[in-house]
Parts: structure tokens; C-alpha cells; sequence
């Protein structure tokens, strides 16, 4: 009936409700490009105020009531207090917590009456000599001819005051001799921590009796050098003051120097190679026997009966040179640790096989190598009994010269040499 009394416009009738007026719609707001989802969820009404787990927990606490305390009820007292880090006997007064129990008893929270930050006020422990220790142990002292005994006291209680802070104490350095007669010397800062620590350093030695009971004592350890903080200080003032044309001169020189080392590496390098194709090939020496025929299917570099022992693989090699090879049977230093050299050799030269190309075929075509080598020398395929440096270096080598061997075979005779019937026959097979 609602819809035909608004078609013709009839007043409704009482106690008909009115229906609600449409809501207008929002309009939506597009996120802009390149901006988060999660910062644009921030922009509209949806986001809300505070978080869900804050007003959770807000209400648990307004609905849980409140535990009474086993201290009883709090109140404040003003009370005073004294602060152990002053020395005047200062009293002041604040307000403390305390306790007020049932029966009516107040007890305070901190029994202590002293200041809570005073345990912050840390003093450095001084060395403090007596007249005894003074003429015994200071007095002898090389600087002491400089220095009298009542400005050495006059040092120290600056050092006590300031905590050893030199910078301070040279700023406030202000020392009059009690007598006309003496003259006040001016002292640097060096002169400072010099006559300081040569103090210090004597009565820590005097009263232990000697060095070694307190030889990692660090004023023992590391003695102060006047000398060499004066050097430290002018190289660090000529560093500073030096001029752009110096400094570009410097750097000048630095690119030159390496310049000539990376020169250097490279012609020792050179020379390194050198050698090594050198002792590679086979020399028939003036003079020298013809060595036994060597077996039948022997290959040609070992047939010729050249075995030498290059300089490299000696015992003996020099300083600084290391003792083990890497695969091309130069010198290389290890990582850090303790190796064994007859194990790290033998994994080395399995490395070296393992490492031949053509796969699984080429790896083949190795052990029927090694297989043929063994028959004309049984043990070739042991690794060294005596693991010695020349040992273990040649016996690198001639795992190389193998490999070498190997790529020969592979790459000069017909067929890529161990294998090469069966390609002969696969490529007849194809040709017919």
C-alpha cells in the first residue's frame, strides 16, 4: 500500500513509518600509483584509532579489580638525605616512598638515606707515595733532577682532581714554588704524563718488589715514551700541513711504485714459465749414457730416458718459499691450519686427474692410461712413500705430464687415441 500512497501522492497514514532517505554513496578514493597498500589503508575512515590488542586489553583492566598490596598502602614522606659522593656533609630533603601497613606502621620503600645516584661516582685510584717510598723509589728517578718533590705533589692531586684527564690538566696547570729561590719550569703535556707515569710505574714496581709479579700490569707492560708521542705528534702535524702539490706528488710516486712491482710480477712470472717449458722438454746432454730401451708402447717423452729433478722441487728452497704446490706445481701457501703434505699432495694430484676433459669418456680414457703406464712401471699410480718436498712436487709434475699425454693422444692420433678403433668404425658405418 506504501507504494500506491506514493504514486498518488496520499499523505501516509499514522503510525506507518517513513522509509529512510537513501545514503549517498562515498566516493573511492583510487590509490595512487606507487604508494603501499598498507599506507594507503591509512588515508580513509577505515583504519582504526587505536590498536585492537590496546583496547582489548583495556578492557581487562577496567574490568579485573585491583589486587590490594602485600607492602600495604603507599605514601610520601619528606625526608632528608645525604649524598656520599660530597665531602661538605650537605643534607637535603626530598620526598620517598613508603609502606603504610594495617596497623598503621610506615615503612620506607629504600631503608638506605643516601643519594641513589651516588654509586655513579666512581674515583680513580691513585698511586700515593710516603716519604719512605719517595726517597727510595721517586727520587732516583731519571726525571727527578727536574722536578721537586712538592711539585710532583702539586701534579697529583691535579691528576686526582681532574681523573687523570691530561688535556684538563695541562689547560690548568698552574704550579708557584713555596720558595722564592726555586724557579717554575713550564711543563707540556708530554712532561705531564711523563713524570705521572714514571711515578706510578716505580711504586707499582718497588712495592711488588720487582717486574715480574706484575709483568702484564699495563704501566709495566708499556712503558710511556716521551720521545715517541713528540715524534707521533710532529709526523701528524707535517701530515697536516702538507700542501696539494705534495700531496699530488705522493700519489705520483705511489702509481709509479706500483707500477714497477706489478712489472716485476710479471717478468718473475715470465721467467717462472720460461723455466717450466724449459724443464718440460726432453735434452739430450753432450756426454751424457744413453739410457736402457726403454719397454715396448713406452710413449716417446718417457722413452727418451730424461728424468730431472728441477730446482723448484728442491728441499731446500730458501726463506719465505713454501713447501706446497698447487696444480701447476708452483709454490702456494695454504689456508691457515695444519696439513699433512703426503695427504694434501696425494688429494691434490686426484684432483688433477678428476679434472681432465670429456666427461665420463675422457675419465675412461685415464684409467686405461694409468693402466697402461702401470704395466710398464708398477706404482706409477701409488701415491709418494717419502713425502718429502722434491718427492711430492715431482710426483705433481709427472700427474701433469700424464694429463699432458692424455690430451695428446686425444687430440693428435686418429680417432682421439684410447677409443679411437671404435670412432673408426662408427665413422666407416656412417660413410656406408
Amino acid at each position: 500500500m506504501s507504494d500506491v500512497r506514493d504514486i498518488l501522492g496520499a499523505p501516509k497514514l499514522h503510525g506507518e513509518k517513513a522509509e529512510a532517505a537513501p545514503k549517498p554513496k562515498k566516493a573511492k578514493i583510487e590509490r595512487p600509483k606507487g604508494m603501499s597498500r598498507e599506507a594507503f589503508a591509512l588515508l580513509g575512515d577505515q583504519h582504526p584509532i587505536i590498536s585492537s590488542q590496546l583496547a582489548e586489553k583495556g578492557k581487562k583492566d577496567l574490568k579485573a579489580k585491583p589486587k590490594p598490596s602485600t607492602k600495604g598502602v603507599v605514601v610520601w614522606n619528606f625526608k632528608g638525605f645525604r649524598n656520599s659522593a660530597r665531602d661538605d656533609g650537605l643534607e637535603l630533603k626530598r620526598w620517598t616512598k613508603a609502606y603504610k601497613d594495617a596497623a598503621g606502621r610506615v615503612r620506607d620503600a629504600d631503608d638506605s638515606n643516601d643519594y641513589s645516584f651516588a654509586k655513579f661516582n666512581k674515583k680513580i685510584q691513585l698511586a700515593r707515595y710516603n716519604d719512605e717510598e719517595y726517597d727510595s723509589l721517586v727520587k732516583s728517578l731519571h726525571s727527578s733532577h727536574e722536578w721537586s718533590r712538592e711539585e710532583t705533589d702539586y701534579l697529583l692531586t691535579m691528576c686526582e682532581r681532574f681523573d687523570l684527564r691530561f688535556n684538563v690538566i695541562a689547560d690548568r696547570y698552574e704550579y708557584v714554588p713555596s720558595s722564592h729561590k726555586v724557579h717554575a719550569h713550564p711543563r707540556t703535556l708530554d712532561d705531564l704524563k711523563e713524570r705521572y707515569y714514571a711515578v706510578a710505574r716505580a711504586l707499582f714496581i718497588g712495592r711488588e718488589g720487582g717486574e715480574a709479579p706484575i709483568a702484564n700490569q699495563v704501566l709495566v707492560k708499556h712503558p710511556f715514551n716521551k720521545q715517541h708521542e713528540v715524534d707521533r705528534k710532529r709526523a701528524i702535524e707535517q701530515m697536516l700541513e702538507r700542501t696539494a702539490e705534495q700531496l699530488a706528488e705522493e700519489n705520483a710516486l705511489l702509481a709509479e711504485a706500483k707500477a714497477v712491482e706489478e712489472k716485476r710480477k710479471a717478468e718473475a712470472a715470465a721467467a717462472a714459465a720460461a723455466a717450466r717449458r724449459a724443464a718440460a722438454q726432453p735434452v739430450a746432454a753432450a756426454g751424457v749414457a744413453t739410457p736402457a730401451a726403454a719397454p715396448v708402447g713406452a710413449p716417446a717423452a718417457i722413452a727418451a730416458g730424461v728424468h730431472r729433478l728441477p730446482d723448484a722441487f728442491s728441499n731446500d728452497p730458501g726463506p719465505g718459499v713454501s713447501s706446497f704446490f698447487d696444480a701447476n706445481c708452483e709454490p702456494a701457501r695454504p689456508k691457515p691450519g695444519v696439513y699433512a703434505r703426503g695427504m694434501s699432495t696425494t688429494t691434490l694430484g686426484g684432483n688433477i686427474i678428476a679434472n681432465v676433459q670429456g666427461g665420463a669418456r675422457g675419465q675412461k680414457a685415464m684409467e686405461t692410461l694409468m693402466a697402461e703406464l702401470a704395466a710398464i712401471w708398477p706404482g706409477v699410480q701409488n701415491p709418494p712413500r717419502v713425502s718429502t718436498r722434491a718427492v711430492c712436487g715431482s710426483w705433481l709434475a709427472l700427474r701433469n705430464e700424464i694429463v699432458a699425454l692424455h690430451e695428446l693422444r686425444r687430440t693428435r692420433l686418429p680417432g682421439g687415441g684410447v677409443g679411437g678403433a671404435t670412432d673408426d668404425k662408427k665413422s666407416s658405418k656412417k660413410r656406408r
